[in-house]
């Protein structure tokens, strides 16, 4: 995974520096079936990998939305979610790859039109990192270089504009996403350009309506919510936050989103017994850019990363989790 010095542009985050929050109550000590997030079969396919694309909202939407939709669906899917679809459909329009990821895209997300339902991973990949003969491990990162080497060269043919397209996607008509490619008035309307041809099949979720938590905790302190937060948890209902990846790892910087899972009662680095926030993160299925110290684990073999609790709801924000 080639990760940036930043990963993750989040706008309207406000992080909190504190060690200890006040929690007087017990650990849930209930984390989701990892299983019950479509596409885990097994330990390296429970944490996505964004690799250096900036998308960690869209992961851990995708991951947020596939949840709550295999729940409505009697745990029946089996594909996983597009975040790369999540970027394209309802990023704001008219604006370039770099652009969007700066963005908080929340509220068009919440508008009646989701109800359209999302991709299949499986039509429009958003992750391709296990195949070495592909230089680049994401397909809207392999269409971006294509676009500006339309802009600068003019279109000769797919394969010389796109040579991992195929690989990456095989059932995609490459042509026509290159004619769509080449109209896009200097790559501003990249991402619906490429959107309209790509994905024509969103079979995950259609007719499901989303509703999400009140406005005023998504935009808010986790603190000033904690107890909710901790209820969501301990009802089995993900939540996803905005951290500083600092508090992550010692190797990054910047903004990052998580999906938190649940809470386990675990030791620290110090052998005392600790309330972990077990959170659903997009490094990939590894611990290589997760720091371990006395508030954060992470098992190596799913990547799973382990907060403690108190720690977690001092140095989160925007809050955010669907409601039945």
């Amino acid at each position: 995974m080639k990760l940036l010095t930043t990963l993750c542009f989040i706008s309207g985050i406000v992080f909190v520096h504190l060690n200890v929050i006040a929690a007087d109550r017990p650990c849930g000590n209930k984390v989701i079936d990892l299983k019950k997030f479509p596409g885990v079969k097994s330990e390296k396919d429970i944490s996505r990998n964004q690799d250096s694309v900036q998308w960690c909202e869209s992961f851990c939407y995708a991951d947020l939305f596939c949840y709550h939709y295999n729940k409505k669906s009697n745990w029946s899917i089996k594909d996983q979610c597009s975040a790369a679809d999540l970027r394209a459909k309802f990023a704001p329009q008219n604006r370039t790859l770099n652009d969007v990821a700066r963005l908080g895209w929340l509220e068009n997300l919440s508008k009646e039109e989701f109800t359209q339902g999302i991709c299949p991973e499986s039509i429009f990949p958003s992750e391709y990192w296990n195949n070495q003969q592909i230089s680049t491990s994401n397909l809207y990162a392999a269409l971006e270089k294509a676009s500006q080497k339309i802009k600068t060269e003019g279109r000769a043919s797919v394969e010389g504009m796109c040579p991992e397209c195929a690989a990456i996607s095989p059932k995609t008509d490459w042509q026509n996403v290159m004619n769509h490619l080449e109209k896009a008035s200097d790559g501003k309307d990249f991402l619906t350009s490429v959107n309209e041809v790509v994905c024509k099949d969103r079979r995950i979720g259609q007719g499901i309506k989303i509703k999400f938590n009140d406005e005023k905790i998504r935009k808010s302190k986790s603190m000033k919510y904690e107890n909710e937060i901790l209820d969501q948890l301990d009802n089995g209902n993900p939540v996803s936050v905005g951290i500083e990846s600092s508090f992550l790892s010692s190797k990054v910087k910047g903004g990052h989103a998580v999906l938190a899972i649940g809470t386990i009662e675990m030791l620290n680095s110090r052998g005392d017994k600790t309330c972990f926030v077990a959170i659903k993160n997009s490094w990939g299925n590894s611990c290589e850019y997760v720091t371990i110290n006395r508030y954060t684990q992470c098992d190596s073999k799913t990547g799973l990363v382990y907060m403690d609790r108190d720690a977690f709801i001092g140095r989160t924000s925007n809050p955010e989790w669907i409601i039945d």
